[in-house]
């Protein structure tokens, strides 16, 4: 199985979870920190409000807006890198924690020299979907369990390595010079 087709067997689950979240969120009812986070994020987008609320009868067709965006993504990878920017949030394992101090290092950067909170977020999560986007074949990593290995684990082996390239992509980040060197 490779990266785009474990993405499509997430999607369709993962938008259902989108649709509960938004109605919880315009409800008033309480959620988790994480499906708040993502909440507040899909707020900030009203004109996408119409893909939220139909989000579970979606399943895993493509969906993009007019102007090419992936609705669903954004506000995922926008929610993550508040995860990995939130100084209050302690990361869950030692991966994380060292992806979410490379953030904070980037982005710490990135205010340095001069962006703004839009622009320096902006340029992480670019890096962010130059990493997850990478075509198959280019990493030469797939996800096809190995012998006796289930699916689950080749995914989290997947997971792994995707995190460790994004790390390694916020360490060039966090030291450059200019814009031009990353």
């Amino acid at each position: 199985m490779m990266p785009n087709e474990v993405a499509a067997c997430f999607t369709s689950c993962n938008r259902a979870d989108f649709a509960t979240i938004w109605r919880a969120y315009q409800d008033g009812r309480p959620l988790d920190v994480d499906d708040r986070r993502l909440a507040l994020r899909m707020a900030e987008h009203p004109e996408w409000s119409g893909w939220w609320e139909r989000a579970d009868d979606l399943g895993d067709a493509p969906v993009r807006t007019p102007e090419g965006v992936d609705p669903f993504f954004a506000v995922s990878a926008e929610a993550g890198l508040d995860d990995l920017l939130d100084e209050n949030e302690e990361p869950r394992a030692p991966l994380d924690r060292r992806c979410s101090q490379a953030a904070r290092r980037a982005y710490a950067r990135l205010r340095r020299y001069g962006l703004d909170d839009r622009e320096a977020r902006a340029m992480i999560l670019v890096a962010l979907v130059s990493v997850v986007a990478e075509e198959p074949g280019t990493s030469r990593f797939s996800v096809e369990p190995a012998e006796g290995e289930d699916l689950t684990d080749a995914i989290v082996l997947y997971l792994v390595h995707i995190t460790g390239r994004f790390q390694h992509v916020l360490e060039r980040i966090a030291v450059f010079e200019s814009p031009n060197e990353i």
